[in-house]
């Protein structure tokens, strides 16, 4: 990748539908050009997809992390078990990990209950494989940018607080197929939502600017594969003792300031 390319990349992460003349303006280069680079970095893998942010509080729903221990487990049996927990339309991340835990899963949820029956349903067919887990409730996310991809040496180009205390607002039958829409490519035309959707273009800018006004809609981003920036993911998982509000906010804002850190996660458990 060259520095034109990084910088794309860069700028969609930041924001995934913005427009190629304002992309070509901010990188100092063509339309055609951006519109150009944009097709082959998804063509190569380095863009992997557009994604939306959305805030499941808003929407009255419970985010749950999970951390698996496995036992007994073939890599064979480990792909089938990601791919289950793939499968759940209320699970929303898995990764492979290395350390403590083998598996990472975010879970979103109405109610404890409901969790529990999602959990008991992913996990019984795999029970033996689980060695230990560990359930905790995500009680808020920071949301940052990926300024390393640029060489800048600060954080603060993305930072987006979401979670909380879970209030649903109702949503029109409209809004929650436009939602679905985006989630599955952030960067679709308002044209091609249009003929998705069925929506006229100009409700459909009036419903989308809407999403984003109560917070349901957080961003629109960008998922680099990293491994061909020459970057590597890594988890860091931190236990704290009588940690006041004011001394997690400091946390957080630390962690925003830092160019190489994605996301901050608060857990309860």
């Amino acid at each position: 990748m060259d520095k034109l390319d990084k910088q794309i990349l860069f700028e969609l992460d930041v924001n995934a539908r913005v427009s190629n003349k304002e992309l070509a303006k901010r990188c100092v280069t063509s339309e055609p050009v951006v519109a150009y680079r944009i097709k082959r970095l998804c063509a190569q893998g380095r863009i992997k997809y557009f994604y939306t942010m959305i805030n499941g509080a808003k929407l009255g729903l419970l985010y749950f992390r999970i951390f698996v221990r496995l036992q007994n487990t073939s890599p064979e049996a480990e792909s089938e078990i990601i791919e289950t927990l793939r499968s759940s339309p209320f699970t929303t991340w898995v990764a492979s990990v290395r350390g403590k835990y083998n598996l990472v899963v975010s879970v979103y949820a109405y109610n404890i209950e409901h969790f529990s029956k999602l959990y008991n349903a992913l996990t019984k067919k795999f029970d033996k494989n689980i060695l230990t887990k560990n359930i905790c409730v995500v009680q808020e996310v920071g949301a940052f940018g990926r300024p390393f991809l640029v060489g800048k040496k600060s954080g603060m180009e993305i930072s987006v607080i979401y979670g909380g205390v879970p209030q649903k607002i109702e949503l029109a039958k409209t809004d929650a197929s436009l939602l679905f829409k985006l989630s599955k490519n952030a960067r679709a035309s308002i044209i091609e939502l249009s003929k998705a959707t069925g929506i006229n273009p100009e409700t459909l800018r009036y419903r989308i600017k809407k999403l984003q006004q109560v917070g349901i809609i957080i961003g629109f981003r960008a998922l680099p594969d990293l491994k061909q920036t020459g970057h590597s993911k890594h988890i860091i998982s931190l236990y704290l003792f009588s940690t006041t509000s004011k001394r997690l906010k400091e946390l957080t804002n630390f962690c925003a300031a830092h160019p190489n850190i994605i996301f901050s996660l608060s857990l309860i458990g």
